[in-house]
């Protein structure tokens, strides 16, 4: 009976897979150049400076990690040899771990410019909602809760709806601050 409660729970979270794990982190391949004529003010150029650190340098310095995590996480849907367990177990144990240390490393990333401050909490507040959509699917599976995975795809939404923030304040800061965008806003992840 555990594993036809675990497999109903698993056809869920595939749904949520597809969903959590598809979207692209913001950011990370943003090519900003900023030039020193299209900047006047010491200001615009600071949060130029701090855009392009944020974009460019900051945000792909730790992505290795959470890009790990969610390889972990797209493993069972991608029709690899893991089974539910094994799966299970590399979330916990594995993927979990690694978003809390990509975390903890966004966190401590410090601006001066209030722009550039509000901008990196929008994006940590859109991780830490797809690390605790994780967890929720991770709970959900080992206590048979389905109202878990609910609870993970709410999560996900939220998470969604802070990236598309996070999207339309880089373009108003870029926007005010006479700073140009080259290239995508996006990343190189393209999780399944």
């Amino acid at each position: 009976m555990k594993k036809r409660v675990l497999a109903v729970l698993l056809t869920s979270v595939m749904l949520l897979g597809i969903a959590a794990c598809g979207k692209k982190e913001p950011g990370t391949t943003a090519t900003i150049g900023i030039s020193a004529s299209d900047n006047v003010s010491g200001e615009s150029l600071s949060v130029g400076a701090e855009v392009e650190q944020f974009v460019n340098v900051d945000i792909p310095s730790i992505s290795g990690g959470r890009e790990t995590a969610v390889g972990l996480y797209n493993k069972y849907f991608e029709g690899g040899i893991m089974d539910s367990e094994e799966w299970l177990r590399s979330l916990e144990y594995e993927a979990l771990p690694l978003y809390d240390t990509y975390l903890t490393k966004l966190a401590e990333f410090e601006y001066t410019t209030p722009e550039v401050q509000n901008l990196k909490n929008t994006f940590l507040q859109s991780s830490q909602l797809q690390r605790d959509a994780i967890q929720d699917v991770v709970n959900g599976i080992k206590n048979n809760d389905s109202e878990l995975l609910t609870s993970a795809e709410d999560k996900i939404n939220q998470s969604e709806e802070l990236y598309k923030s996070y999207e339309e304040s880089l373009q108003s800061i870029c926007s005010s601050n006479n700073i140009k965008i080259n290239g995508t806003i996006g990343t190189a992840t393209d999780a399944e």
